[in-house]
């Protein structure tokens, strides 16, 4: 007899977990505090919210007891802005302005890639070495082109 009821709760089972609603939405991830998204409306406020990144990198990495975690979030945040240089705010009018977008979305994401596996020395490395590279050269080929 009891063999005869397995069958059967079986496909009571089955029957009762095909006719459950399905669960909820989730709701999508908050944005970051100041984080580019649909508010952001122009590229000179992507930039400000970059800065306030690298500024938060370059404390974490200066500073003797630096937070390579807050770093690593710094990085990836700004990595995520700079895609926009090569998206919605790409400026044709610089020449090689996306490439350099591309090349620093690159470099925030190495930096964080070292921060998050706590390789402090080899991150404080790579900003301070590349810092120029990345931030200088593309404002000034802005500046020569918008002045």
């Amino acid at each position: 007899m009891f063999r005869r009821r397995i069958p059967l709760l079986a496909v009571a089972a089955a029957i009762v977990a095909c006719s459950s609603p399905a669960p909820p939405p989730r709701a999508p991830a908050p944005a970051a505090p100041g984080a580019a998204g649909p508010a952001a409306d122009d590229w000179a406020h992507v930039m400000k919210q970059v800065k306030l990144r690298y500024e938060r990198i370059e404390d974490g990495l200066t500073e003797p007891a630096g937070d390579l975690r807050r770093v690593a979030a710094a990085a990836g945040e700004a990595a995520e802005l700079m895609r926009l240089g090569y998206g919605r705010f790409e400026d044709p009018t610089v020449p090689g302005f996306a490439r350099m977008a591309r090349d620093t979305e690159s470099w925030f994401l190495q930096l964080a890639l070292e921060a998050r596996q706590a390789h402090g020395d080899i991150a404080r490395e790579l900003f301070l070495g590349e810092r120029k590279r990345h931030c200088g050269d593309c404002h000034d080929a802005h500046e020569r082109v918008h002045g």
